[in-house]
Formats: C-alpha cells, structure tokens, sequence
C-alpha cells in the first residue's frame, strides 16, 4: 500500500517504526514487528496518529491480517505451516499424520505397498505383489501431497471460518506466538481437526485394509502352489482388486480439486 506521507507524518513518535515494519526487521523495541502504539495513537496534540488514522485501512485486523480476500489468498498456504507444525513427529497433540492422509486412496495405495514391500520381513519382490517397486518410489511422495490438498479442500470452509473469526478479534500482534498458541490453533484448530479425523467410512481406510489383509497374499500365493485355499485367496485378491479401483473412482469424482486432478 502506497502513501505520500513520511514515515514520521504517519508515526511522529517513534517514525523508525515505520521503516521496520516496511522491512520486516524487529527489534527489542518490536519483537512483533508491529507495536499497539505504532497501529493507533495519538500525537502530542492528541490527535489521532498511527498505522490505522494515516493510511487507507478500514481497520485494525486489515492492517495486521489482511482483508478477507487477501486472507483467503493465503489460507492453503497458512494450513500447510500449521499443520506441519502440529502433525510433526511426537507432537503434543496426538495428530495421527498417517491416518489422515491414509483417507485419500491413492496415498492409502503406495503408503500401505510401501510398508509391505520395505517390511524387514518381506522376501517377495514387488512383481508377485502385482505392483512395480518403481511405482511405488516414483509416486508416494507426490501422492502424500495431494493427501495434503484433499484434506485440505475438505475443511477448507471450517478452516476460514475459525481463522477469519480469530483475525476479525485479535487486534494486537503483542505475544502473538501464545497467542495464536493458545486462542487459535489449541482452542479452535485443533479440534477442527478432530472433526475431520477418518473413521470406518473413509474410503482411503478402507483401501489400506483390503491391501494390507487381502493383496497382500499375492505373492505368497504366486510363489506357494501348495497353499490348500488358493481358490479362495484368488477370488478374494480379484474382489478386492476390483473394488479398490472402484473406490478410487468413487472417491476421485466425488472430490475434484479446483485446477488439480486427483
């Protein structure tokens, strides 16, 4: 935002202030970049004086959190810090990662194929499993991704609620780290996340466990012609087969991505 004003003629006390903020440089004096009295004061003729009076800002929460639309420019971004954040390994919320990118089937395919195939107690090569090791390397870590971005698309809506009623109350960046700590990601995030944990019905749950108690039998059954039930373990392998395409479909058509396929 552009202004023809000096730095001092926006913030006569301490117009330095201004140029930090410019810079994103914080110091002692600004441990959170922008100071209560730097967003709205008054001067030594108690006129109103700050961020808030002197330039074309409607409010408090546009100059500390952006407008509505410019937060909802950097939403997806936001959710993606947070929730690296929270979901990292051994973190104080007992955010199941793996669970909750497990709930979209392709990731709930090479994530489960992975632990099969790299199992230490694994003999078989890929191939008897009916699946190419290089397909599972090549498209795991692009698939987690897109868990990401399904996961996203599905509380994107929850996601702005709770933030823009946040940005809309919180009119001061002093203590911002506990505050967004305790206000925002303990009281309100957090549990939004618990809304959407995946239970019985996610189809990327249910995926993983035709995998892991079916198809994993593939091999064995390739490799072993002395199996009794090997009847029953084909047409079971091929039920399941089917059906996981099936739920791949399903789940595909019913979540398509704005500008990005699943």
């Amino acid at each position: 935002m552009k202004s023809n004003l000096s730095h001092k003629e926006i913030y006569c006390h301490d117009s330095k202030q201004i140029s930090w903020i410019i810079n994103n440089r914080r110091t002692q004096n600004n441990r959170f970049l922008i100071t209560d009295a730097a967003l709205d004061t008054t001067d030594d003729f108690l006129e109103n004086d700050g961020l808030v009076h002197k330039l074309p800002f409607n409010n408090i929460k546009e100059i500390l959190w952006g407008t509505d639309e410019e937060i909802r420019n950097y939403l997806q971004d936001l959710f993606r810090i947070i929730w690296n954040e929270v979901s990292s390994v051994n973190n104080a919320y007992q955010i199941d990662k793996e669970l909750f990118m497990s709930d979209y089937v392709p990731y709930a395919k090479y994530s489960t194929y992975w632990n099969i195939l790299f199992s230490v107690n694994n003999v078989y090569p890929a191939i008897l499993y009916g699946i190419l090791e290089d397909d599972v390397i090549n498209n795991i870590d692009s698939a987690r991704d897109s868990a990401l971005l399904y996961f996203y698309e599905k509380c994107k809506s929850d996601f702005e609620d709770i933030f823009l009623e946040f940005a809309n109350r919180t009119k001061s960046f002093s203590k911002i780290n506990k505050v967004f700590l305790k206000s925002f990601i303990e009281d309100s995030f957090i549990p939004m996340l618990n809304e959407y944990q995946p239970d019985d019905h996610s189809l990327g749950l249910r995926v993983k466990k035709l995998i892991a108690s079916d198809l994993a039998h593939c091999a064995s059954l390739v490799y072993d012609t002395t199996l009794n039930n090997r009847v029953y373990l084909t047409n079971l392998i091929n039920a399941s087969s089917v059906y996981i395409v099936k739920l791949e479909d399903i789940q595909r058509n019913q979540y398509r991505l704005t500008n990005n396929e699943l």
